[in-house]
């Protein structure tokens, strides 16, 4: 997608303006013509994914949620839902937690109540995503913002009156033909996205963090007296670089997901540890030199006497003066 970005929204915005049909040139339906109305629709939903990072939808999927109003934890679903489950725990005399499948969107399956305006007349799409995450996008471009309080008040389309007036399968094959590439897919909107927003913070910070040598120095010597009270022989130089390099990298991970995951997280309505697993590109951190710096690291450490750092402190203790 990086390779196709520039000229694939320019091609987006000039079917949203001015559409033409398109030939579907890749999977079952190939050969097949996109009039130029739902190409229209295709173009209006990756521009929403593009600025939102939202999933596509799929036709109104179903999460499992928990629901907590005794202990005054949000609700991640809508006031009739939310109403729902509250009733149903005082009929079965639950009062912490109760399970219930809710109905999640996307971009494509999204409902006219989804959109909502404030008094300031600022724009935002608010509906529950997958997991029952509730998804809270501000729309900050002008043209989708008014494009979205349009078809609200239009009341949408369709039997199931969604804001995007067709499905995701026509949006994926429209992607595939005006980028020309059969592997690209409105998914990648959300990775693209997440490590671009992962590289500015990491320019922000700077140089890679690092680990702490007495916190390392920690872990090997409960490693090794561990290993000493089960065999009565501590690791050997090499088995301790191996316990170093995986506390280190592990501890880098964290780093990684603090710093650079918790930022990126709420664009995507994710975890951290997810968006660093998933989306985020291992390019990035290449790229930006943390990897080297990263790399550089575990061989200062694990370049060290590991088995001296092992052995187990002895406690000193004070004399008291006479």
């Amino acid at each position: 997608l990086n390779e196709v970005y520039p000229d694939l929204m320019g091609r987006i915005t000039s079917d949203i303006n001015n559409p033409k049909s398109v030939t579907r040139i890749f999977g079952s339906k190939k050969g097949e013509v996109i009039s130029s109305k739902t190409v229209r629709e295709a173009a209006f939903a990756l521009a929403l994914i593009d600025h939102t990072y939202k999933r596509i939808g799929g036709g109104g999927g179903k999460s499992n949620v928990i629901f907590d109003g005794k202990e005054g934890r949000r609700f991640k679903i809508d006031a009739v839902a939310t109403k729902k489950a509250m009733n149903d725990l005082k009929k079965t005399d639950q009062t912490k937690y109760t399970k219930a499948a809710i109905t999640t969107y996307g971009i494509t399956d999204f409902l006219p109540k989804h959109v909502k305006q404030d008094a300031n007349g600022n724009v935002s799409l608010v509906f529950p995503g997958k997991d029952g995450v509730v998804n809270n996008s501000p729309i900050k471009d002008p043209f989708l913002a008014k494009e979205l309080i349009k078809r609200k008040k239009q009341g949408g389309f369709g039997r199931g009156k969604t804001i995007v007036n067709t499905d995701a399968g026509t949006v994926r094959d429209y992607l595939k033909a005006a980028s020309g590439k059969e592997n690209i897919i409105p998914h990648k909107f959300r990775t693209y996205h997440a490590t671009r927003l992962a590289n500015d913070v990491i320019k922000s910070i700077g140089d890679a963090p690092k680990i702490s040598a007495q916190s390392l120095n920690k872990e090997l010597r409960k490693e090794n007296t561990k290993k000493i009270k089960q065999s009565g022989k501590g690791y050997s130089a090499d088995e301790l670089k191996n316990i170093a390099t995986v506390f280190i990298k592990n501890q880098q991970l964290d780093s990684v997901v603090d710093l650079v995951g918790s930022k990126v997280a709420p664009h995507l309505g994710h975890k951290p540890k997810i968006c660093v697993d998933e989306y985020i590109s291992k390019n990035i951190f290449e790229k930006t030199g943390w990897q080297k710096q990263f790399d550089d690291e575990i061989e200062l450490h694990t370049s060290k006497n590991l088995i001296a750092a092992a052995r187990q402190k002895k406690s000193k203790t004070r004399k008291k003066k006479s």
